[in-house]
């Protein structure tokens, strides 16, 4: 049977429709399994409202559950911290302050830049609230480090001779020189220290080595991974 020539043109724009619509399906499945980007907090402007992204650093606080069921973290990551809501308590316990975590979900910038997540799932959640696997040498001497330790976790001790502090407000790092006999080696943080540092102090410090500018550093996250054991 021969279809008018008003049935055909009907036909064609279903077949265009349905193909449409089909690629449309592909591209949103595409987009969802896609692994949105690691950005910092400091680095949130109100142009990425409703971006997906991913945030990772440590709980500034206990893990929250609110009154209505969401699971609320407080990500630090040096640069700022981020709310992240997780609409579903997941399964065992809450981390504590200090654990090491990784967020993804969509952003919402408000008013006077209040910047919060709404995580996706459970699954978009990645939380080590224990020892990292990575060996600490402990018994190191500050000349052991080296730029092709860079991402190690090390464990160094040493006396502080110079001890410096970032204005109120500012995004820039607390910065300690550790010296021992071997000699010096600069240690960066972004937290306020549970005791106050001062010069002559013997620390015990735990933290990842890198390479700044051509600089040996160690950068430490946790306040808990600064321990001053004689003054």
């Amino acid at each position: 049977m021969r279809l008018s020539r008003k049935h055909r043109l009907a036909w064609f724009i279903r077949c265009l429709l349905g193909t449409g619509l089909v690629g449309l399906l592909v591209l949103n499945i595409r987009f969802a399994r896609r692994e949105p980007p690691t950005i910092q907090v400091g680095d949130i402007k109100p142009v990425m409202n409703f971006s997906m992204v991913r945030v990772q650093g440590v709980l500034a606080s206990d893990a929250r559950l609110l009154r209505d069921g969401t699971v609320l973290y407080m990500v630090d990551d040096g640069t700022g911290t981020l709310s992240a809501f997780l609409g579903q308590s997941p399964p065992g316990n809450l981390p504590k302050e200090g654990s090491r975590i990784a967020v993804a979900g969509s952003l919402s910038v408000g008013a006077g830049n209040n910047i919060r997540m709404r995580v996706r799932s459970a699954d978009d959640t990645e939380i080590d609230s224990g020892e990292p696997p990575a060996a600490f040498l402990s018994d190191s001497k500050l000349s052991d480090l080296a730029a092709g330790q860079q991402g190690t976790r090390m464990t160094v001790c040493g006396t502080v001779s110079k001890v410096w502090s970032p204005a109120p407000g500012s995004k820039a790092p607390h910065k300690i020189v550790l010296s021992d006999p071997s000699g010096s080696l600069e240690v960066v943080h972004w937290f306020e220290p549970k005791h106050a540092i001062a010069l002559g102090d013997e620390l015990e410090i735990r933290g990842t080595v890198d390479v700044y500018k051509g600089r040996l550093q160690l950068k430490v996250w946790e306040a808990g991974d600064i321990a001053v054991f004689a003054r």
